[in-house]
């Protein structure tokens, strides 16, 4: 029950846009088979335009559906991170002056310390110093954007997604608001903060565990196995950053900058060799370690 209890945002959320889609799909044959009138004229001529337009009015209708459950999950997320940061920076307190207490002229002292405050660990890889959540941030927007360009362009080079993304009667602008902004906001607040808060709040289980699962459940919710496969991946990265900085802007933040950098070369027509895709994947995977040693 605690676990049905968990997903009822996700599930609702999910039905409420297909359910939308399908409206707005219906509707749009109605208009082409009008065969005229201004909604016609548009359609025709920017088809890209009129899909991105429903595309942001689904999520808009099922974001509406869950809003309630997002704010009361958004406030618990903040209390839960907040209690950590303090309870983390007591800890840290405490261990200095204890240390200073049994070993106040060891040489080494200030090293070790120093490496004692780069994490304060119950079960998660929070980190407590601002200034180590601000670097595990940007390192892990740019592991975010380069595996996410990695795994795109190796999926098109293999042939594994046919077709790349259609552009036809999309303008950039539009692009980037609906897709690289509104639907990554959307998305992060229902999967990270509801989705994944819910999970830690209802089944009490590990952290390490409901990352998981909630990464599965965004790779189901994009539909087709290497879809699938793609967005379990990010999504995995998009809440190890929530749990890592305690800040919903950096999950978003990653979110939103993987969609812009896709467009961005779709509109530019840049394709990328498979060594450089690799590259891309293999320099990704090192700041993903990096930012995990820095979790240590």
């Amino acid at each position: 029950m605690s676990a049905l209890q968990a997903l009822i945002p996700f599930l609702l959320f999910t039905l409420v846009l297909e359910g939308a889609q399908l409206l707005f799909s219906y509707v749009s044959d109605l208009i082409v088979s009008a065969g005229s009138g201004t909604l016609f004229v548009f359609c025709m001529q920017h088809p890209g335009d009129a899909n991105a337009i429903a595309t942001a009015l689904s999520y808009l209708a099922a974001f509406l559906i869950v809003l309630t459950f997002v704010k009361e999950d958004l406030v618990w997320t903040k209390k839960r991170y907040q209690a950590m940061e303090q309870a983390g920076t007591l800890q840290l307190s405490m261990e200095k002056a204890e240390k200073d207490a049994e070993d106040p002229n060891k040489e080494d002292q200030e090293k070790r310390e120093q490496e004692r405050i780069r994490r304060w660990k119950i079960d998660t890889p929070y980190l407590v110093l601002p200034g180590y959540r601000l670097l595990a941030g940007i390192l892990l927007s740019l592991c975010a954007v380069l595996l996410s360009l990695g795994i795109q362009e190796v999926y098109a080079l293999s042939g594994i997604l046919e077709g790349g993304t259609d552009l036809s009667g999309l303008s950039p602008a539009l692009s980037a608001a609906v897709y690289g902004l509104f639907t990554p906001f959307v998305e992060e607040m229902v999967f990270r903060v509801s989705t994944y808060g819910r999970l830690l709040q209802k089944t009490r289980g590990s952290v390490p565990v409901c990352m998981l699962f909630s990464a599965l459940l965004f790779g189901l919710f994009h539909g087709n196995l290497p879809q699938g496969v793609y967005a379990m991946l990010m999504g995995f990265l998009f809440v190890l950053a929530l749990e890592i900085t305690g800040e919903f802007v950096t999950a978003f933040c990653m979110h939103a900058l993987c969609n812009l950098a896709s467009l961005f070369l779709s509109f530019q027509g840049i394709a990328v060799s498979l060594p450089a895709a690799l590259l891309f994947l293999l320099a990704g995977f090192l700041g993903l370690a990096a930012v995990l040693l820095l979790c240590r």
